[in-house]
């Protein structure tokens, strides 16, 4: 039975070990989205990040700051790029010492919080830097992240 809503839910799962391309020492990855349903007609899209974690061990930054560059937040301002926002996640941590044994995980859930962006891309540029905007360096072997993304679309 077809769902009678006035909406389609597309879920997004996304790691740094399976991107299209990647250039792990700077933290930019990307993804090429292959969705079987997408319409080009919907009145408003909203972003739901589930889920983001990121494996800090051996890492010394004290701040990770997730880009989702070609995905701008509809009507939103950024100080840092004075225009658009793209940054959909900001981490700090609590411990930053190299040597440190645990504490090596960060966690962001915002399944309550809807981000209003203008259009689906077909390819996703994510970037983990700081808040300085610098690359994070991600290529050890110990470091990876992982993303669950939502997207409710009306027509």
């Amino acid at each position: 039975m077809l769902c009678q809503c006035d909406k389609d839910i597309i879920r997004l799962q996304l790691d740094s070990q399976h991107p299209a391309t990647a250039t792990a020492s700077t933290g930019k990855y990307n993804y090429n989205l292959r969705l079987p349903v997408k319409r080009n007609t919907y009145k408003k899209i909203l972003l739901y990040i589930d889920n983001f974690q990121l494996q800090t061990d051996g890492l010394t930054n004290t701040s990770y700051v997730l880009n989702i560059v070609n995905l701008n937040e509809y009507n939103s301002y950024n100080s840092r790029t004075n225009g658009n926002n793209s940054v959909f996640v900001t981490l700090f941590s609590n411990a930053k010492a190299s040597g440190r044994t645990s504490d090596f995980l960060l966690q962001y859930q915002g399944s309550t919080t809807p981000r209003h962006i203008s259009a689906i891309p077909d390819n996703l540029n994510i970037e983990i830097t700081n808040l300085l905007n610098v690359g994070t360096d991600l290529s050890g072997a110990n470091n990876f992240w992982s993303l669950s993304l939502r997207l409710e679309c009306f027509y």
